[in-house]
């Protein structure tokens, strides 16, 4: 659960990082120019709050998801396939609905199709590292690196270490006190 949270805020601060940048740096000349459509720049606290909402359930929804996909891979090529699917799963869809149901350029939804992309790829590069680097990762080398070191190279070397990764320490002083790692492990 540690991951979770720590992948959320992570993508949370990515998401308002680089919302900011895009959409209020990049793309503001361009809004500004279609203040028929879009609102103005002048900040409204209420609607400042969906944002952060919007962004937030975003952020948890990806770390939610990510982690029935992952694999013992790097996280970075792990991390771009996940944000390119989660892209085209969210924002580019949107982005080209918006196109046409709204009379806005098209330069324009191009712009912003690519640049929340590379948004969303970014969130799960994040997500990914978060997953890979956080809290349970750390306590799952701890318990691997509780085993003896013949099964602990069995483990890493027939990438059983899931398995073993789920043990709990006092599990495993158990299976070593019944004899059950007595015998060199077949990896």
């Amino acid at each position: 659960m540690k991951d979770f949270w720590l992948a959320t805020g992570a993508a949370f601060a990515v998401s308002f990082a680089l919302s900011f940048v895009f959409h209020g740096i990049v793309l503001a000349e361009d809004y500004n120019q279609l203040l028929a459509v879009y609102r103005g720049p002048q900040f409204r606290p209420g609607m400042f709050a969906l944002l952060l909402l919007a962004q937030l359930i975003m952020a948890a929804a990806i770390a939610a998801i990510y982690r029935y996909g992952r694999e013992e891979r790097p996280f970075l090529g792990q991390g771009v396939r996940f944000g390119l699917l989660a892209a085209g799963l969210s924002v580019i869809p949107w982005y080209l609905i918006g196109y046409v149901v709204t009379n806005i350029p098209a330069f324009l939804a191009i712009k912003q199709i690519v640049l929340e992309a590379i948004k969303v790829v970014a969130m799960g590069v994040t997500v990914a590292w978060a997953y890979s680097s956080g809290a349970g990762a750390k306590v799952s080398t701890l318990r691997v690196s509780l085993l003896p070191t013949p099964l602990r190279a069995c483990a890493r070397h027939s990438g059983r270490v899931q398995h073993l990764q789920s043990l709990q320490p006092p599990q495993i002083a158990g299976s070593l006190r019944r004899g059950l790692a007595r015998s060199a492990p077949r990896c």
